[in-house]
């Protein structure tokens, strides 16, 4: 990972980029295919808060996907902010992954949205020191809708419950801080609009001058079988049009399509971890 930064705060720009990253960060510790994409969307609806075009991990490691799994996994003994210059190099990385487009649109943002995704979250110490200030917001889901989901994305039912219980343990222990804001997927699809509301009023977010906000458009549920990374636009909305766009019964359709016996293997393989992030067996 090699890279060239001015010192001080210039440091947080890296080579060829014209900006400084704000000096604060929202850091989104989701799942992957868990409601990331609208809820790091609704976050950057805010005119002070800019949204990266590229998840933390792709931003700083681009398509290496072996070098960052062999990362990651340094990551469960070793805390990246002690290893010199991997902050300084990832928060430039993250800079550039800024479009010059969204600096136009948003010049005076005080604040960068990261969606920190599955096992990158044990690169959490490292994120937060390349900002001033950080706020973590753990985005939780039921894990039988989300090891359906992963399972239709082609991993086995025993794997699908080992990620789920590895993720959602370090999802665990970030939601134990005093400052992180612990928010539901069941809640988000309950009432998008006033999930959204309250979501904005957690954060202090100051609201988007047209009242509109942002709405990823891809694959949702059943329809989606694969990673998916490009053609996705995003749309501004009215708050209450997000209740057309998200399926209320998206985590039941999900529970439905596993047989009897799956969803009682599953259950018991991550039931530990579910019940430290307060969920019960049919609290989807």
């Amino acid at each position: 990972m090699n890279d060239t930064a001015r010192d001080g705060e210039g440091a947080r720009t890296g080579r060829g980029a014209d900006h400084p990253l704000p000096p604060r960060a929202f850091i989104l510790d989701c799942f992957g295919r868990g409601g990331s994409n609208i809820v790091w969307n609704m976050i950057g609806s805010s005119p002070d808060v800019l949204v990266p075009s590229r998840e933390w991990h792709r931003g700083v490691f681009g398509e290496h996907h072996r070098l960052r799994k062999t990362m990651r996994a340094m990551g469960r003994v070793i805390d990246w902010n002690a290893v010199p210059g991997f902050t300084r190099i990832a928060a430039a990385r993250t800079a550039r992954t800024i479009s010059p487009e969204a600096w136009a649109e948003k010049p005076d943002a005080t604040a960068t949205v990261l969606k920190v995704m599955g096992f990158h979250i044990v690169f959490a110490s490292a994120i937060e020191a390349g900002f001033d200030r950080s706020r973590h917001i753990v985005l939780m889901r039921h894990p039988l809708p989300m090891c359906e989901s992963l399972i239709r994305s082609g991993e086995s039912e025993g794997k699908a419950a080992a990620i789920y219980s590895s993720i959602a343990a370090n999802m665990a222990k970030t939601a134990r801080r005093p400052d992180t804001l612990s928010i539901r997927f069941e809640d988000m699809i309950a009432d998008p609009a006033s999930f959204y509301r309250q979501l904005a009023a957690d954060l202090a977010l100051p609201p988007p001058p047209d009242g509109l906000v942002r709405f990823m458009q891809k694959k949702f549920g059943a329809a989606r079988t694969t990673a998916d990374h490009g053609g996705r636009e995003v749309v501004r909305i009215a708050p209450e049009e997000l209740r057309e766009r998200i399926d209320a019964n998206v985590n039941r359709d999900a529970v439905a399509r596993l047989t009897a016996d799956q969803r009682r293997n599953l259950w018991q393989a991550t039931a530990g971890a579910a019940t430290a992030l307060g969920y019960g067996e049919t609290d989807f």
